[in-house]
């Protein structure tokens, strides 16, 4: 109550759930839950004992960061001599380069979504694993604001699903399959 780190109308996580504060009075707080539009309550000793993240009170100007996983397949490559293997490697990023890059012009021109237009993805290799390299690709979130209503914290948290969407459509385009390519074969 005294330090200010969660006040009324700010949006926040709770064990995977969104809420915004409703009201919060000296021993409990009213919530209204962003999934389901309903309210409420929790006693202010169990939300303190809970890891509480602020999205509207933000540790840094360029909004809230986000960030996608993907495994995506290696290229076939294994077959072929040095230099042929160097030119399907560089063929094989500059198509993953390419998919991100329409990602985030198409991201960018949505009303929809609420990205941060000043910064590109940061993609990064996080694992040449066993059966994909893993992928993380990050963005910032900007416009996230105070509300009252779920509705509109459901627009600005949804944005991150509208990207994944964006990213799977243009993977589509460019040729590169999101299936994590032996466990998918398996499957089939």
């Amino acid at each position: 109550l005294n330090s200010s780190t969660i006040e009324d109308g700010d949006i926040i996580e709770v064990n995977d759930e969104f809420f915004i504060i409703h009201k919060t009075s000296f021993m409990e707080t009213a919530l209204l839950d962003v999934k389901n539009n309903c309210r409420s309550r929790m006693r202010n000793s169990t939300l303190a004992s809970l890891r509480i993240d602020n999205m509207t009170k933000l540790a840094h100007s360029h909004g809230l960061r986000e960030t996608l996983i993907y495994n995506i397949g290696y290229p076939s490559n294994s077959t072929y001599d040095e230099i042929t293997r160097k030119r399907m490697l560089k063929d094989f990023k500059q198509k993953l380069d390419l998919m991100f890059s329409k990602a985030f012009e198409i991201s960018t021109e949505s009303k929809h979504i609420r990205i941060n237009k000043n910064l590109p993805f940061e993609i990064l290799l996080e694992d040449a694993g066993d059966y994909a390299l893993r992928y993380s690709v990050s963005f910032y979130i900007s416009e996230v604001k105070k509300t009252r209503f779920t509705h509109q914290a459901r627009a600005i948290l949804r944005t991150k699903y509208l990207v994944n969407e964006i990213i799977f459509e243009q993977s589509i385009n460019y040729g590169i399959d999101l299936a994590t390519p032996i466990l998918h074969s398996k499957v089939s």
